[in-house]
Formats: structure tokens, sequence, C-alpha cells
């Protein structure tokens, strides 16, 4: 069936935005770019331009992979923004097909094509492919001489300056300062353009005076440049965009040649014209933006130095650039990154940490968590970015901690951050046992101990994280409950973000202590309280099957330690969570553990919270898993009351009869240690019709049984040993038969060494052992 051109966007933007949170779903994408590639390419191009990555990593597979018509691509390289960065490889693939098809060959069009494609292929950190293809378009524009030429000249110019040429570059460029002549170019923009070039590659070499006498040439043209569109209604906000690119290199020269005091104003210059620009242009001008306010910030600290502080221009740029100053640094360093770049990023972090505290900027805070903000994106992929991610992530990351150790007390929170993000990065660098992490972890404890409790709680819940991955649980077990603890002091069931991290970090302190017996009291109450508090979340599935955990283990842990009230407060958060959510997960795990709940209770001697127990999963319905726990628990309690309250016995066989006559508890009795379901039948039918616990049975007989049963275990001791299965059985029935004639401390300890037996012979977790132990905690102290 056709599909409009918004249905694609649409089905193409879900799945961006899905593979930007899994990575697998890239695939995905592929495969439906590939049903359709010359119809799909075009909206393609417009989810990456609206959505990001991964879009355009997995387009330029697809076009590399089909073979697509020359007007197809043709109309796709022109709907791509210019100075786009999400799509920078898509238009050098494109680029370089069409190129390799010969389009436009012999003509200019050709060298200008190839003039884009090296610049493309430059921005997008293929340098080697870059320089050959600049090559190859100064060859092809010496064929028509004109304006292609100067531009192959500049990237040719460029690509030598990026491989660390810096005489060819500066060679490359004085040739087209002398083509303007040989040409008769006299364009005031042009000759700007050609002579600022030439500025910034001599000054790449070193060579700040000869790039400040360059860089006086440029500045005349670019003004009259800016004279001539005003006369003519031209492009005037071009002209005055290459007028602010000139100034920025007049300052970055000035600055270099040690004349700092008269940079600061063409610095200033340069950032008002080039954001003024870039307002109208916002796609394309950010990264020049950025290094006019580097360029401003070191002309200032320079200045500073030198100058008056009551120097109004220094007033004046010392709060623009301080504001602007964290975000141009974390704009530089990206840009380095989607260039693969790290020495480039190595100098902008540095200069980074340097410049703030030579001019004193109070933004500083602001830089940090920019820094750890990008440090973690590489650190975990997010959105595709083409870097090494780890070590793009360490650059930014150590530059975050520098600037914050420079920070004073009221900003201590960046600072903690940034210690946190180092111990996550060194935790993905280690390759054994990380003693690095864990010394950033113990240093944001540190510098957060006085400050507010969740701050405490995050940095405490970091370094649990690396204990535990350093295998050292009761030490992680400790940091896990500090971070729950101060974050419990806080917490406020109304903040999404506290609810999704107080259920992940309880249920990790559960599993953390579980060697040694489970949370504190105080945090098993604010265990409990996190499901009675529970409101509707985004991230409901995340969050109720950590809440779900939790109650479960909650339960468990009270059953433990022999707290009856407690294991019943936790079971009725458990089912209130159920019902106000209508969740399976969490109606499943309240069944689960009612037994264990009702048991727990059985040997507190509280039947009244058995009742309770019972009845709750009674109510239940669903599921042939609700079927045997309501029969299990119905069972245990019946075998209570045929001693003690024959007619609550009676009503509850009856009341149960459908759980405990269904052919699924019949079919797991052997599995709880009942191997005839025809006589548990007739038991239960003895029962209802009022007749007494064995069919026709007096206690002449039941003592006659146990004379046998008590013989038959003796023999069997003896034939075949302690852990044989005929032994277990025999046993377990001779216990059954002790319990009707209320001896039942002695069928205590026949089932307790059925037990001890089975744990020794199956294992401690094997079903049968688990079936004989619920029997044996079934069975009261105090009932018969």
């Amino acid at each position: 069936m056709p599909f409009t051109e918004e249905q694609a966007v649409h089905a193409l933007t879900v799945l961006t935005r899905l593979a930007q949170r899994e990575q697998n779903v890239g695939r995905w994408i592929v495969d439906a770019l590939l049903r359709d590639p010359a119809r799909l390419v075009g909206p393609a191009i417009r989810v990456a331009v609206e959505t990001g990555q991964p879009m355009g990593v997995h387009l330029d597979r697809v076009l590399r992979e089909t073979d697509l018509p020359t007007e197809v691509l043709v109309a796709a390289r022109a709907s791509i923004p210019p100075h786009t960065t999400v799509l920078g490889s898509t238009d050098a693939v494109i680029t370089g097909i069409l190129l390799d098809r010969g389009v436009g060959a012999g003509t200019p069009e050709h060298a200008g094509l190839a003039v884009q494609h090296a610049e493309r292929l430059l921005e997008t950190g293929d340098l080697a492919r870059a320089s050959e293809v600049a090559a190859t378009a100064v060859e092809a524009a010496r064929l028509h001489p004109g304006l292609h030429l100067l531009e192959a000249l500049r990237v040719r110019s460029a690509c030598h300056t990026a491989s660390g040429e810096h005489l060819a570059a500066i060679r490359t460029a004085q040739a087209a300062v002398h083509a303007l002549a040989e040409l008769g170019i006299r364009s005031p923009g042009v000759v700007a353009t050609t002579w600022h070039t030439l500025s910034v590659r001599l000054l790449n070499a070193g060579r700040a005076g000869s790039a400040a006498a360059a860089s006086d040439r440029a500045e005349i043209h670019a003004r009259l440049a800016i004279d001539s569109a005003a006369a003519e209604r031209g492009d005037i906000g071009g002209a005055y965009h290459l007028l602010g690119l000139v100034s920025l290199g007049r300052a970055q020269a000035l600055i270099d040649a040690d004349r700092p005091e008269e940079a600061l104003d063409p610095a200033m210059r340069a950032v008002t014209i080039i954001r003024e620009h870039a307002v109208q242009s916002p796609d394309g001008h950010g990264v020049e933006h950025a290094q006019a306010i580097l360029t401003a910030a070191r002309a200032l600290a320079a200045r500073r130095e030198a100058a008056d502080e009551s120097d109004p221009l220094v007033a004046a740029a010392r709060g623009a650039v301080a504001e602007a100053l964290p975000a141009a640094v974390i704009e530089l360093c990206r840009d380095r990154g989607r260039r693969r770049d790290l020495n480039g990023m190595r100098v902008y972090a540095t200069f980074a940490v340097n410049i703030f505290t030579r001019i004193g900027a109070k933004a500083a805070a602001v830089l940090v968590d920019a820094f750890v903000d990008l440090g973690l994106s590489w650190l975990d992929n997010v959105g595709g970015q083409p870097v090494e991610r780890v070590d793009a992530a360490a650059v930014v990351i150590e530059a975050a901690v520098a600037v914050g150790r420079t920070l004073d007390d009221n900003e201590r929170l960046a600072f903690q951050r940034a210690l946190i993000a180092r111990g996550r990065l060194h935790e993905r660098l280690a390759d054994g046992p990380d003693t690095e992490a864990e010394a950033a972890a113990r240093e944001a404890v540190r510098v957060a101990r006085d400050g507010p409790l969740l701050a405490r709680a995050v940095a405490a819940n970091s370094l649990a994280n690396r204990l535990a991955n350093a295998g050292r649980i009761e030490e992680a077990a400790r940091a896990e409950a500090d971070a729950v603890r101060d974050l419990a002091a806080v917490y406020q069931p109304d903040r999404a973000d506290q609810v999704f991290v107080a259920a992940a970090w309880t249920r990790r302190l559960f599993a953390l202590t579980e060697p040694g017996g489970g949370p504190d009291d105080d945090l098993l109450g604010f265990a409990v309280s996190l499901l009675t508090s529970y409101r509707p979340h985004r991230a409901a599935d995340t969050v109720l099957g950590n809440l779900t955990a939790i109650g479960f283990e909650a339960v468990m842990v009270y059953v433990r330690r022999g707290d009856a009230e407690g294991a019943a407060r936790a079971h009725r958060a458990l089912g209130a969570l159920a019902d106000a959510t209508g969740d399976e997960g969490v109606r499943r795990a309240r069944v689960l553990v009612a037994f264990s709940a009702l048991c727990g209770h059985l040997r507190a001697g509280r039947v009244d919270l058995a009742v309770e127990a019972h009845d709750d999963v009674a109510g239940v319905r669903s599921g042939d898993e609700q079927v045997v726990q309501w029969a299990k628990c119905a069972n245990a309690l019946i075998n209570v009351y045929v001693d003690t309250n024959f007619a609550a016995a009676q009503e509850l066989a009856m009341r149960a009869g459908p759980a405990l006559r269904s052919p699924q508890y019949l079919a797991a009795l052997p599995s709880l240690g009942e191997n005839d379901p025809s006589g548990y039948l007739a038991w239960l039918d003895e029962i209802v019709a009022g007749h007494g616990v064995i069919p026709g049975a007096d206690r002449v007989t039941l003592e006659a049984l146990e004379a046998d049963y008590r013989a038959t275990v003796a023999q069997r001791r003896r034939d075949f040993g302690e852990h044989h299965e005929a032994t277990l059985a025999t046993r377990v029935k001779y216990a059954q038969i002790l319990h009707w004639l209320g001896r039942t401390a002695e069928a205590r300890t026949e089932l307790g060494a059925a037990v001890e037996a089975s744990r020794s012979q199956r294992g401690p977790d094997h079903e049968q052992t688990r079936a004989l132990q619920e029997r044996l905690d079934a069975l009261a102290p105090d009932s018969g």
C-alpha cells in the first residue's frame, strides 16, 4: 500500500527515537529504508535534521549499498541544510557517489562539487580522503580558472593544516592570494576571505606578526564588502559575518604576537557580529561564535593583567564572556569530538580550566555540569556520537573535575557530579580492580558530607556501585544503606525522579544485604512505604518491577526474623499495590509470597494473621498458580484447626474445596510430600462430613497405625538408609499420624529429620526439600 511522505517521516521518527534508547533497533531503520530507498531518502533526511542520530549513520549505509538514480541523489543533496553536523557524512557520501559517476566532469561545476566534498570530509574527520579530494579539486579547477580555484586552494590549505603541514598550508594560501591578481578578481568579499585564510594559516604556523599584517589587509576588504553590499543591496549579513571572522583572526593574531592589549576590541567585535549572524542562521556558525568567545576570554585574561580593572571595555567584556564561555567550550569540545580530534579537545578543555581561574567567572559550576553531561553522553553513547567515546569522555570529565576543585562550597554539587562521573569513567577504563573509580567515589562522599541529604545519598550510592562491582559486598551494603537512609529523609513520592531512584536503590539494598539477613528495621519500613505511596509513573514497568521485588523480599525478611506483624504489613502493602495498579507482576508476587507469610504467622502463633494471608490469596482469582497457592494456605490452616477448632477446619475445607480438589493442586501433591491424592481427598471428605480426621479411625486404630509406622521407619532406616526416598516418604506419613494423635512435638521431630535428610541428599533448594520445610513450618508448635 502506498505511503505518504508524512507517514514515512512519522514512522522513521519513531524508529529513530527508539534507536536512541536501544542500540539493536538500528537494523530496523536499515530494513525500513531498504524497502523503498528512492522514496525514503528524502523523509530520512528530514528525520535526521529534526530528530538527530542515528538516522544519518544508517542512511549513509543504505546510500552506499544501493544504486539510486543520479537525479534522486542530486535532489537529496540539495535538501541537506548547509553546515549541518548530523548529516555531514551523508552529504559526503552522496557527493562522493556523484563524483565517482563523473557528474559534471570537465566543467567548473565538477570542480565545485569536489571542493564541497573535500570540505564535508574534513568536517567529518576523514582527513586522508579529504586531502585526496582537495588535490583533485585544485587540478580540476585549474582547467577552468575562477572562483572555484580559490575555493579549492582554500580547502587544500586547510587539509595541510589539519595534517600538521603548516608550511605547505601557507604556500597554498599564498598561491590563492597570487591567483587574485592573476584572475583579476577584485570582489571585496572574495579578497577579504583569501587574505583571512592566509592570516589563519600563518597564525597556525606560529607567525603571529605576519598573520596580523595579513589580517589587516583582510579587515580593510571586509569593510569594503560591507559598503559594497549596502550600496548594491547585496548580502550585507554575509559581509558582516565575514568581518566577524576577520576580526576573530585579527584578535587571535594579536594575542599570539604578544599584543593582547589590542586584541580585546576585535575579539568582542567578532563575538557580537558572529552571534548576530548565528541568530539568523542557527545551524551554521555555532563553532565560530564559540571560537570568538574563547578568543575574547584569552584577550580579557591578558588585558586584566596589564590594565586597570576599571577599564570599561574590560568590565563590559567580563560579564558577556563569563556568561557565554561554558556553552562555547562545550560546543568546541563537541565539534572536536565529531571530528575525532582528541588533541583539539584537550586543548580547549585545558584552556577552559586555566581561563576560569584567571578571569574569575562565576559560571564555573555551569561549565562543570556541562562537561559532565557531555562526557556521560559519550560514555553512554547517547545519539550515536561518532567519536572514540571513552577517550573523549575522559577528556571532558577530567576537565570537569579540575574546574570543580576551584569551586567554593556553594557550588559543591557540581564538583560532586564530576567526581561521580569520574568514578564511572575509571570503571569503564579498568581491566581489573578499579582503585581509581573507588577513590573518586569516596572523594565524592567526602565532598557531599556536609551538603544536602539528597546529594549525600547520590554520592553514597555511587560508592556502593563501585564496591559491589569490586565484589566487596558487605562494604557495598553499608554504603547503599547510607544512600537509602539519606534519601528516605527527604523522600517525596510526588517527585518522579525520586520514586525511580528510591525503587532502584532499595531493591539493590535487599540484594546486597541478603547474606546478612536483610536491611535494618528502619529501612525495611521505608521499603514498605514505597509500595503504599506509589503513584502512576512514566517508567511504570521498571518502577513496578523494582517495587514488586521489594515487597516480596520485605515479607520474606520479616518472616525470617519472626516478625509476624511486619510480614503482614508488607504483604498488605504488596496487595494494595496490586489492587491499585492491576499489574500482573505485582499480583503474582502477592500470591507467591502468601504461603511463606502464612507459615511465618503460624510459627509465631498468630493464627489470625495466617487467616488474613489465606483470605488474601483466596480473593485473587486468576490462574493455576493462584489455585495451588490458595490450596496450600488452606491445607496448612486445616491441619492446625483439626485438633483445635474442628468446626473451623470443616468450614474452611468446604470454602476452599474448589482449590483443594482442583486438578492443579492434586497434580502438585507429590511435590509437596503427599503421594496419595485419593487418600487426601478421602481425608477432606471426612472433615467436610464431620467424621474426624481419619476415615473410620478411632484412637485405638491410630495408635496401632503409629506402632506399625514406627517399626516401618526403623526398618527402612536400617535397610535403605536415612536418605532413601522410601525412608523419607514413610517418615512423613509417620509424622502425620503422630500429629493426628496430638503428639505434635514428636511429629515436628520426625518432619525435621526428613527435612535435614532431604536437604543433605537433594540440596536446600530442591522442590521436595522446600515442600517438606513448608509442611514443617505449617505444623505450629502448639497445634494439637
